[in-house]
């Protein structure tokens, strides 16, 4: 009886010995077709397992807004907190140096300190700038009850002396609140400074911030 023995599978196919009578001699090819044929399906099997999925868990998702909608350098709103109901006017905390101009620090970026006659600052009314805690300035002199854009223009221009021209604000904190009569804001008028000597700057004493527009702002 002739007995066949697989001993070896290199890069050239299986290799077979003959382990019956005749002496060890080395068979050229398999004699066992079925053998064969079942050598030929365990070596395609093995040739075809390796993993042929590619990695899934790589990050896809991008940024899609660069540009914050909050309106404040520091990611928080302290009044007109609402995006929905303000998306494009915010009132952010802060101190800044000199022209109330420099507070834009305190604004995030893509947004301006409000300079009075811009439709997002004049849709708020008297009755939500005091609904909340602060006094924040914006870039106006509201003198005489007329919204005046960038306080140090209209010092400049005559319209008062530096020190006491009337600075606008919102804020339940600040000192001087007119529930009736014109400003840049939808109804009433707030003030930041009024003949009070420190005019367009920032005060320590009053002043606990800016109200910031959106640049995108429709005008």
């Amino acid at each position: 009886m002739l007995v066949i023995a697989l001993v070896g599978c290199g890069d050239d196919g299986p290799t077979f010995i003959d382990a019956g009578d005749d002496g060890g001699r080395r068979d050229a090819a398999p004699v066992d077709a079925a053998l064969d044929a079942a050598l030929d399906a365990a070596l395609d099997a093995a040739a075809t397992d390796a993993p042929t999925d590619a990695p899934t868990d790589a990050p896809t998702d991008a940024p899609t807004d660069a540009r914050p909608t909050i309106g404040c350098a520091d990611g928080t709103r302290d009044g007109l907190i609402d995006e929905a109901t303000f998306p494009a006017v915010a009132a952010c905390a802060g101190t800044w140096t000199g022209d109330v101009s420099n507070g834009v620090a305190l604004c995030a970026a893509g947004w301006h300190v409000c300079l009075g006659p811009e439709p997002a600052l004049h849709a708020v009314t008297f009755a939500d700038a005091t609904a909340f805690a602060g006094c924040f300035a914006y870039d106006a002199a509201q003198d005489n009850f007329v919204c005046r854009p960038d306080c140090s223009a209209q010092v400049a221009a005559g319209v008062d002396s530096a020190a006491n021209i009337d600075l606008g604000a919102i804020g339940s904190s600040c000192p001087f609140q007119f529930a009736n009569g014109g400003s840049c804001l939808g109804s009433g008028r707030i003030d930041a400074a009024e003949n009070s000597g420190t005019g367009c700057g920032f005060s320590a004493a009053v002043t606990t911030g800016v109200v910031c527009c959106l640049d995108a702002a429709p005008l």
